[in-house]
């Protein structure tokens, strides 16, 4: 299994070129996710060309876990850009292992600059979790890809 799930990351990171994104911001947001979701999933972060690649190495259990998981990620993406400013605009790219398996691979993504105004709204106090949770949700677009 675990095999399988490292042959389906590197296969999702061809698909959109190379790294640009630090390592060290892969891994601190991947840590932030791990530690808040740890019951419902183990979570991968990767770079990639034009954003980062939030990968969850379990299915996601229901409809409000996803939502939850992809509220959590695209918050601490948020805080880590908040806090490491960058002229770039990366997006992020939610995916579980059933989206990766599909054909073409199924993912969501999220402009970054809209995780970033979230978290930086919730964090001063300007923004409900609700309101929060809503508002990265909507902004999602759901976008697909065949393997190289």
């Amino acid at each position: 299994m675990r095999l399988i799930t490292i042959i389906l990351m590197m296969a999702f990171v061809k698909c959109f070129g190379q790294q640009s994104v630090p390592l060290d911001a892969a891994d601190w947001i991947s840590v932030k996710i791990n530690v808040l979701m740890k019951d419902y999933t183990d979570t991968a972060v990767l770079p990639a060309n034009d954003g980062i690649i939030i990968f969850s190495k379990k299915k996601l259990q229901s409809e409000e876990v996803k939502k939850l998981w992809v509220f959590i990620a695209a918050g601490a993406a948020g805080k880590y850009f908040n806090d490491h400013p960058s002229s770039t605009n990366y997006v992020l790219y939610f995916s579980d292992v059933g989206d990766m398996k599909a054909r073409p691979i199924r993912t969501l993504a999220l402009n970054l600059s809209v995780a970033k105004s979230v978290q930086s709204r919730i964090y001063n106090d300007k923004l409900g979790l609700k309101e929060g949770i809503s508002e990265i949700w909507n902004s999602l677009e759901p976008k697909t890809m065949d393997m190289p």
